[in-house]
């Protein structure tokens, strides 16, 4: 993770159902954000900027995946670790 801003815990435990929100780095708007999940039949993932929305969709884990460009630093990742339980 670049030092832009801190992000939140690295791993995320939800329900089914639940969501939370991730913070990620990359302050400004306009640095072309994306999320993603590894697998959205357990966590799917919304979010146009550092902010995704995450909800459990059924029990398992799942790797969310925020990537934006940098002006200073190119592309740059966050990740999160989220395990989805009943």
């Amino acid at each position: 993770c670049s030092s832009d801003l801190a992000v939140s815990a690295a791993y995320q435990e939800l329900a089914v159902g639940e969501t939370t929100t991730l913070s990620g780095n990359g302050y400004y708007d306009g640095y072309n954000h994306t999320w993603t999940s590894s697998n959205s039949a357990i966590a799917r993932v919304t979010g146009n900027s550092r902010q995704g929305t995450v909800t459990g969709v059924s029990v398992g884990t799942a790797t969310i995946t925020h990537t934006y460009d940098s002006y200073w630093n190119g592309t740059q990742t966050d990740t999160w670790n989220v395990t989805v339980v009943a």
